[in-house]
């Protein structure tokens, strides 16, 4: 189906390191009406987050319309993972608070950013 050639694709160049790359991938997403799609918001989030752009990464996530538990959990190990444990758990409270029950990724990704501290 195309969804599974667009997520394929994804796999495939969401190992690009390069911003610019992403930026262009992220481009072509919108201007064909793939984007917003959960499935591809959350990928293009770690795409972002694995060139360093955690505010590229935070507006594809703030410019979802729809967002699952994935959505949140990828955010807060992301900036766990970049340094910011604080807006980790801020975001990980945001999510409760946003009606989503935590599976037990979620709960690694908050107690990760507590760890760090």
């Amino acid at each position: 189906s195309y969804t599974m050639s667009v997520a394929r694709l994804l796999h495939i160049f969401g190992n690009s390191k390069c911003v610019a790359s992403v930026k262009m991938i992220h481009g072509k997403l919108v201007s064909s009406g793939l984007l917003p799609n959960v499935y591809n918001g959350n990928h293009l989030i770690g795409m972002y987050v694995d060139c360093h752009s955690l505010e590229e990464a935070y507006q594809v996530f703030v410019e979802m319309p729809e967002r699952n538990l994935v959505s949140w959990t990828r955010l807060v190990f992301c900036y766990t993972e970049k340094g910011f444990p604080g807006t980790a758990l801020e975001l990980f409270r945001c999510m409760v608070e946003e009606g989503f029950k935590p599976n037990e990724f979620s709960y690694v990704a908050g107690i990760l950013a507590c760890t760090v501290l």
